[in-house]
């Protein structure tokens, strides 16, 4: 053998066969650190996507959890702005109620000094109209009281008397002796107002008979004029 056979691979055996334990051995063990280093990394990864599934998940949840929380934001502002459109609602109506109040407070305020002004009108017309019947009873009974001397005379020479009618502000007129045998006629004159009427009279006097006598006196005024009409209307009224 020559000198480069003498520094042969000490793996070749004393027959010169290979030696692969070393080799071997070398091989198992790489392939044990590749498996615990694959495996590791498949653990690792493993990890890595389950920290990422968690996470994702709680993002998930939190992204729900924003979303309800949004919902119920968007309902809790709707329900805000109803519950603020309905106050303003019934603010409005209450406004337009105060409003119609103060109207017809204005127009009661205003109907009251109208109807205190009326009634103060009424009061002051009554008693002017009262002042005017006191002032013409007053004038009719002094009138009455100058006139009896020819009230006297007339009575007895027409069988007229004059006297205060069952009606206040009426005169009544009491006819005696227009026949033999008639007994009394009467007739009332209201002499209040401003127009003379006749609220009753005896049943014998015509209607139209009446009315005739009044519209004369209404015209004319003539007091005397009536009393002689009168006397010959009822002397037909009872002779016939």
């Amino acid at each position: 053998m020559s000198a480069p056979d003498a520094r042969r691979d000490p793996r070749l055996d004393t027959e010169g066969v290979l030696d692969f334990s070393q080799l071997s051995v070398s091989i198992e063990t790489f392939t044990q650190r590749f498996e615990q280093y694959v495996r590791d990394t498949v653990a690792a990864s493993d990890a890595e996507r389950l920290a990422a599934d968690t996470h994702r998940v709680e993002a998930q949840e939190q992204q729900k959890a924003l979303e309800r929380q949004r919902e119920a934001s968007k309902q809790s502002q709707k329900q805000l702005w109803e519950t603020v459109a309905s106050e303003r609602d019934a603010d409005m109506k209450l406004r337009e109620r105060v409003q119609n109040l103060h109207a017809q407070r204005s127009s009661l305020v205003q109907r009251a000094a109208t109807l205190t002004n009326e009634a103060a009108e009424i009061r002051a017309l009554i008693r002017s109209r009262r002042a005017y019947k006191t002032e013409k009873m007053q004038k009719l009974r002094e009138q009455t009281r100058r006139n009896i001397p020819e009230l006297i005379a007339l009575q007895q020479s027409t069988g007229l008397t004059i006297e205060a009618g069952e009606q206040l502000g009426t005169l009544r007129f009491v006819f005696q002796h227009l026949t033999p045998h008639a007994g009394e006629c009467a007739l009332d004159l209201d002499v209040s107002q401003s127009k003379y009427s006749v609220p009753a009279h005896d049943a014998r006097l015509r209607e139209t008979t009446v009315r005739a006598l009044l519209r004369d006196l209404n015209s004319s005024g003539d007091v005397f004029g009536f009393i002689k009409g009168l006397r010959k209307a009822m002397q037909a009224a009872v002779g016939s």
